[in-house]
C-alpha cells in the first residue's frame, strides 16, 4: 500500500477504496464500495474513474446480470510493472527527441 501511495499521491478516498477492495474477498459494486465507506456513489464512481486510468483497479462485468459491475485491485506487482513501461515509453521517446535534428524554420 505504501507503495501505491508514494508512486500515485493518492487522495484519502483513494486509499481507503484501494484498501478496501484489496482486503475484499471479492470484487465489489460501487454501492457496496460507498456503504462500506459510507460516503456518497457519486464520490465513489469519481475516485473510481481516477483509479481505473491510473490502473490500479480493473473493472469486470458481473456475470447474470444486465449492466454491473464490480471492481477489484491490480496487485501492486502489476500497477509497478505498468508505471516501468510508462516511464520507459516517455525515455525512448524522450530519447528519440533529443537525437533528431533541430531544424530551423
Amino acid at each position: 500500500m505504501k507503495e501505491i501511495n508514494e508512486n500515485f499521491s493518492l487522495k484519502n478516498l483513494e486509499l481507503k477504496i484501494y484498501s478496501l477492495l484489496e482486503k475484499s474477498k471479492k470484487p465489489l459494486k460501487i454501492s457496496e464500495i460507498a456503504r462500506e465507506l459510507r460516503v456518497s456513489e457519486r464520490s465513489v464512481r469519481t475516485y473510481v474513474k481516477r483509479m481505473l486510468k491510473r490502473e490500479l483497479i480493473v473493472r469486470e462485468k458481473l456475470e447474470g446480470t444486465r449492466l454491473c459491475y464490480v471492481y477489484r485491485v491490480v496487485s501492486i506487482e502489476k500497477v509497478l510493472q505498468n508505471l516501468h513501461k510508462k516511464f520507459s515509453n516517455i525515455l525512448e521517446k524522450v530519447k528519440r527527441n533529443l537525437s533528431s535534428p533541430i531544424t530551423n524554420h
